[in-house]
């Protein structure tokens, strides 16, 4: 009979960095504990470091501009799960300002967040056509949730869920829309194009732009409901305002087209009392 075979030499006791075994549990399960991300248009919360991401980790995605010749963007940084930055935590800001003027859409900002192996979070956003950049830093003492508070943000992970892809819904629906705007609204800015249109058919058009606009900044879903009521009221009066002064503007076309026909009779018959005194007299 063969000998039994010798025993299996016994692991080592370091990995070749000079770190302990035991110690490679606690390395891979080095976690980002709670997502990490920042608000993007329509106070959506844009993921970059989803939770549970191994650490240190780096991550960059490019954003645009909202509007045509943005001078700049405020980027703002948000702990949480929830798809509405209003109902995450809010780690910190800064602006990026000095982007040249441009198209909506066309600027590049490449935005890089970084969480090292202290779990400081560096958030960088630099404008690829100029260099311009701008970052902060948020260590994990300074404004971030307590064990306590990710334990409850993990658990209601699966409860919002459905809200999630229900407000991503909608916030895709409401970017379509304002490109759709933004397409108009260039439209007839083109030269080429407003002078084949009838000034009522264009001015139609502009009011209903008006409108639709009016509509977005009201329901935006990242708003308190209190914000909303302000901006409606401001809404209400800008509206009081421009029909107040339309209607001061025709009473005036009124009253200065009345002048003129009055003027315009008293001068015709003086002429033609004139006339008829001159014929008398001959």
């Amino acid at each position: 009979a063969l000998p039994p075979p010798p025993p299996p030499p016994p692991p080592p006791p370091e990995l070749s960095s000079g770190i302990p075994a035991a110690a490679l549990d606690t390395l891979v399960l080095d976690v980002a504990s709670v997502s990490v991300g920042l608000e993007s248009a329509g106070g959506f919360m844009t993921v970059l470091i989803p939770r549970n991401t191994t650490i240190p980790t780096r991550v960059v995605q490019i954003f645009t501009t909202y509007d045509t010749d943005q001078p700049g963007v405020l980027v703002q940084v948000y702990e949480g799960e929830r798809a509405c930055t209003a109902d995450n935590n809010r780690l910190g800001s800064f602006e990026l300002l000095g982007i040249p003027p441009a198209p909506k859409g066309e600027p590049k900002i490449a935005v890089t967040f970084l969480i090292d192996s202290d779990g400081i979070l560096t958030v960088t956003a630099e404008d690829e056509d100029t260099g311009r950049r701008c970052e902060i830093s948020v260590s994990e003492d300074k404004g971030r949730l307590s064990p306590e508070e990710v334990e409850l943000v993990g658990e209601e992970v699966k409860q919002f869920t459905d809200e999630a892809a229900n407000y991503e819904t909608k916030m895709e629906q409401r970017r379509k829309f304002a490109a759709f705007m933004h397409s108009v609204r260039e439209t007839l800015r083109c030269e080429r194009v407003s002078k084949k249109l009838v000034p009522r058919d264009k001015e139609a058009a502009e009011k209903a732009l008006a409108v639709a606009q009016d509509w977005l900044r009201i329901t935006d879903p990242a708003l308190t409901e209190d914000v909303r009521k302000v901006i409606a009221r401001e809404v209400m009066m800008t509206k009081a305002k421009a029909a107040a002064a339309a209607a001061a503007a025709e009473a005036k076309a009124k009253a200065e087209a009345k002048a003129k026909a009055k003027a315009e009779a008293e001068a015709k018959a003086k002429a033609a009392a004139g006339g008829g005194g001159g014929g008398g007299g001959g």
